[in-house]
C-alpha cells in the first residue's frame, strides 16, 4: 500500500525513484528532511488505526461508529505532526495524503481480519 501512495509523499524534484517505486528523488536536505518526516508520519496513521481495528475486533468497541473517534484521533495526531514541518514542497498535500491512507486501510481490513 505504501508503495502505491509514494509518489504522494516523494513528489519533488525530477529523477524518478525507478523501478517499480513512483515519485521522485528530493531535489534537496530540505525537502527530503519533510518528505521523510511525512512518510514516518504515515506509517505511524498506520500503526495507530491498526490498534482501532483491533481493539474493534476485541470488542472493545461496540459498533463501526465507536471505533471512527479512534481512527480520527489517529488523524488529528498526523496532521498536528505535519503542521509543524517546515520546508515541504507544494505538491506534498500530507493532510489529503493522510485522508486517502485511512480510507484504503480501512478497505484492507478484511485482509486481515477474514474469519467469519
Amino acid at each position: 500500500m505504501l508503495d502505491s501512495f509514494n509518489s504522494s509523499i516523494y513528489c519533488a524534484g525530477t529523477t524518478p525513484f525507478g523501478g517499480d517505486d513512483t515519485g521522485f528523488i528530493p531535489p534537496d536536505p530540505v525537502t527530503l528532511k519533510c518528505e521523510e518526516k511525512v512518510g514516518v508520519n504515515v506509517a505511524k496513521l498506520l500503526k495507530c488505526q491498526s490498534k482501532c481495528h483491533l481493539n474493534r475486533a476485541k470488542g472493545k468497541f461496540a459498533s463501526d461508529t465507536d471505533e471512527e473517534p479512534c481512527e480520527m484521533g489517529c488523524k488529528t495526531k498526523y496532521d498536528a505532526a505535519n503542521t509543524a514541518l517546515a520546508g515541504c514542497p507544494l505538491c506534498l498535500n500530507a493532510s489529503t495524503l493522510g485522508d486517502n491512507m485511512l480510507s484504503q486501510g480501512d478497505n484492507n481490513n478484511g485482509q486481515v481480519y477474514c474469519a467469519q
